[in-house]
């Protein structure tokens, strides 16, 4: 009996760091958006997650390990999410592109999300560690997805063969571009970004067809 009260105490505790772990991310992205790697504070941080900052450094030792986490806990789950649209998928290669594409577009280009790309490409050079993370965990892992898909299309016959290891980034690059362009000059709607997207497929695909 001791050891199921104890067990369902454990998991309510997991819970609620869980909990306390998004908080945390949630405040990091909004700083982090705010005011940028270099000037963002752990203080101001701790007080958009309405944490003190004592509870905050139980859980990241630094503002760099703050960082990683962030993205970890923002940015990795809807890498998982894309991976799970291939996962067993058998049906056409353009449909399944389409569909990678579009979740990239709805769950990062169009959210705050894409305040951590834009932050990279300003502040990267000033922390290398940062970027390199970054290009590991998140970049590498689309790029991955994005060439099986490709490669997939191709066994199918519905995609002509490429070659070259930047296929990836050439690809993806109109939606990193849209998604930066919108940061800096403007957000406009929700139909200006579905209209790129319709025409960043329209020229993929035709590019791609076998």
């Amino acid at each position: 009996m001791s050891h199921s009260l104890d067990s369902e105490a454990m998991t309510l505790a997991e819970r609620k760091q869980a909990e306390k772990r998004r908080a945390i991310a949630e405040a990091a992205l909004k700083v982090f958006a705010r005011d940028g790697f270099s000037a963002a504070k752990m203080d101001d941080v701790a007080l958009e997650a309405g944490v003190a900052k004592g509870t905050l450094y139980l859980y990241h030792a630094s503002k760099e390990e703050l960082f990683e986490a962030t993205v970890r806990e923002k940015l990795l789950p809807v890498l998982d999410a894309a991976s799970d649209i291939r996962a067993e998928y058998t049906g056409p290669a353009a449909d399944l592109m389409r569909a990678q594409v579009r979740f990239f577009y709805t769950h990062v280009v169009g959210t705050d999300l894409a305040q951590i790309m834009r932050m990279i490409i300003a502040e990267g050079p000033r922390f290398p560690r940062l970027a390199e993370f970054y290009q590991r965990e998140v970049i590498s892992r689309g790029e991955t997805l994005i060439v099986s898909t490709l490669e997939y299309g191709v066994a199918r016959g519905e995609f002509q063969p490429f070659t070259g290891e930047q296929v990836g980034k050439v690809l993806m690059g109109p939606a990193v571009m849209i998604a930066l362009w919108t940061m800096v000059f403007g957000e406009g709607d929700r139909n200006d970004l579905d209209a790129f997207f319709e025409t960043h497929m329209s020229f993929m695909l035709r590019a791609l067809k076998a």
